[in-house]
């Protein structure tokens, strides 16, 4: 596997293409270029195990939460998040108070230069890079349909993607909140629009969002206003081969630099082999910003459906 690496890391080198004594000093551009050419992104990674969803029932059991990824822009401290973690987390409209204990800031000696700052936000409009989806499932190993078995057709259990989006909300109740962009004016007055990141120190008070207001993650929807899509979406990440018993593994690659139709050549050959022909064109890693979390959904539908998943991980990786 290719080396992946650290924010520290990808500084060092933009440091030593951009160094004044010696003989390679290059543009910050052509840096930024290089650095996007040979994909050298930092990036964070949560891992679940052993997820069942079950089809033809409540619908919390057949849209089961496999995992959430941390805020885009950040580093963990650990590299897996197991399920029993997962399990006690999932649901919850996570606060400042949850992530202070949570996130993983570069320190003072990680940076090297005494000054420089301890936070480095995602470079450019679109900060994600990349996304990498690495599930091991399958289905209940029967069915009763005759057509598609051995193959993607007809195969109603399948994985989803979703975006929960930073949100400030007022402290009072309120039916509305403001995004990360709407609420950028009223956050320069702490030096950042991504305040809960910068300038945390464990070893004194949390910083705290805007006064009159709370950090919440809310779940992007659907167009139709709906969060659990009855039938294999487009869009999905992938589906399990039908009526297969025997563990499959499916690694499966989202770019921003995607840019394929649903009808194109590309789009067909995903649909082939178990993937959404809409999730070709890169939309849903361009929407993403900073702070934004991305979720994974294990999905069932009809009786006698299951879709078993023993291992599901999931790398973000964004631009510095």
């Amino acid at each position: 596997m290719a080396y992946l690496p650290s924010i520290t890391d990808v500084f060092n080198v933009k440091k030593v293409l951009q160094n004044p004594i010696s003989r390679i000093y290059l543009p910050l551009e052509i840096v930024d270029l290089i650095i996007d050419h040979a994909s050298y992104w930092p990036h964070t990674t949560v891992t679940a195990y052993s997820l069942v969803a079950v089809g033809g029932g409540r619908e919390s059991a057949s849209n089961v939460l496999c995992l959430r990824t941390w805020p885009l822009g950040a580093e963990r401290l650990d590299a897996v998040k197991t399920l029993e973690e997962e399990q006690t987390e999932k649901g919850r409209w996570w606060n400042w108070d949850f992530w202070a204990t949570k996130l993983r800031l570069t320190t003072e000696a990680d940076n090297q230069v005494k000054d420089e700052p301890t936070w480095h936000p995602p470079r450019g409009t679109h900060p994600c890079r990349k996304i990498v989806f690495e599930l091991k499932s399958h289905d209940q190993g029967h069915s009763g349909e005759r057509t598609g078995q051995g193959t993607y057709v007809h195969s109603w259990t399948w994985f989803d993607a979703g975006i929960e989006a930073a949100t400030f909300w007022p402290s009072v109740h309120s039916s509305q909140g403001d995004t990360l962009d709407e609420l950028d004016g009223k956050l320069q007055s702490v030096g950042h629009s991504i305040p809960w990141l910068s300038g945390y120190d464990p070893a004194k008070a949390p910083f705290h969002p805007p006064e009159g207001y709370s950090l919440q993650y809310q779940p992007q929807t659907a167009e139709d206003g709906s969060l659990h899509p009855f039938l294999p979406p487009e869009t999905r990440v992938q589906s399990n081969v039908h009526a297969q018993i025997r563990t499959e593994t499916h690694n499966v690659t989202w770019n921003y630099t995607d840019c394929f139709d649903a009808n194109s050549t590309e789009a067909d050959e995903a649909a082939a082999v178990g993937r959404g022909k809409e999730s070709v064109d890169g939309a849903f890693v361009r929407r993403l910003r900073t702070g934004d979390c991305v979720t994974l959904w294990a999905r069932a539908r009809f009786p006698a459906w299951r879709n078993v998943v023993e291992k599901a991980k999931v790398h973000v990786f964004w631009a510095v």
